[in-house]
């Protein structure tokens, strides 16, 4: 994997800094109070999910527990009251179990992004992630409206409108030609 960071600059003209290295996917939460982001694990390419400070300091790991903890982790959104994370993430299945050859030999299960993937959450301090959606859809971003009752989300199978919970997802636009890409709601 190329080396990502999280940076900010002041506006206008500031210079560069870096906050965070093996980051990606920032997001503040609505108030500006935490940062939430997913960092890579260069040892083994699995994503992790973090919230810090703003300004990226104080960083702590999201624990995701239970039996359905996926390794690819994308598009992390706090919900508006600051409590839950979505995230967007394949459902967690191993198409190739290794034996024990491979495992004395150091192969491992690898996975690959821009594969069908679904809306989770997660309480914000961590805890068993819960599926939301049965979509398959690759490419997934979001971004909640105004009032926080629905999340849009764009995927590269097209445009849909959903409750937080993942009930009532309701399609927009049907076909954006696989095109990964964002959506935001206008005030």
């Amino acid at each position: 994997y190329p080396p990502y960071e999280i940076e900010r600059v002041a506006y206008p003209g500031g210079t560069p800094q870096k906050l965070l290295a093996n980051a990606l996917w920032p997001r503040l939460s609505l108030d500006g109070s935490r940062l939430v982001y997913v960092a890579q694990d260069l040892n083994n390419g699995t994503n992790r999910l973090f919230t810090a400070d703003p300004d990226g300091s104080g960083p702590q790991q999201v624990k995701l527990e239970g039996p359905s903890v996926p390794t690819i982790i994308d598009a992390p959104i706090f919900t508006p009251d600051g409590k839950t994370i979505l995230f967007s993430a394949p459902s967690p299945t191993q198409s190739y179990l290794p034996n024990w050859l491979d495992w004395l030999m150091g192969v491992q299960v690898v996975s690959a992004h821009n594969i069908p993937s679904e809306w989770w959450s997660v309480p914000a301090s961590g805890g068993v992630p819960v599926q939301l959606t049965h979509i398959l859809s690759p490419s997934l971003y979001a971004s909640f409206s105004p009032d926080g009752q629905q999340l849009a989300s764009y995927s590269g199978d097209g445009i849909f409108v959903m409750q937080p919970d993942g009930t009532g997802l309701t399609t927009i636009v049907n076909d954006v030609g696989g095109i990964a890409g964002t959506v935001n709601w206008i005030r």
